[in-house]
């Protein structure tokens, strides 16, 4: 069903409600935008890390001394590129 072909007649009332709730909506993924890629950063040094430890011959230790147990997977062709997988 296209729905260009329709036409729908609500109240100016609601009307105005779905435009302040879109405008709403729209300030808080602009908001969260930035902190999910404060995430994203933070995410890929902490696989940095692990890739660094685990080169090193310390990734054992590191979780040993945590109480984890974090993991790495290449991923791709290239496998320079690291995961976290659960283990």
């Amino acid at each position: 069903m296209k729905t260009e072909l329709h036409t729908v007649t609500i109240p100016v009332d609601d009307y105005n409600e779905l435009l302040i709730a879109n405008k709403i909506a729209d300030e808080k993924i602009s908001a969260n935008k930035g902190h999910i890629e404060k995430l994203n950063t933070r995410s890929r040094e902490f696989v940095s890390a692990l890739a660094f430890l685990e080169r090193k011959g310390l990734l054992d230790e590191f979780n040993t001394e945590i109480s984890k147990s974090y993991k790495l997977e290449s991923v791709g062709i290239n496998k320079d590129y690291k995961k976290i997988i659960e283990s």
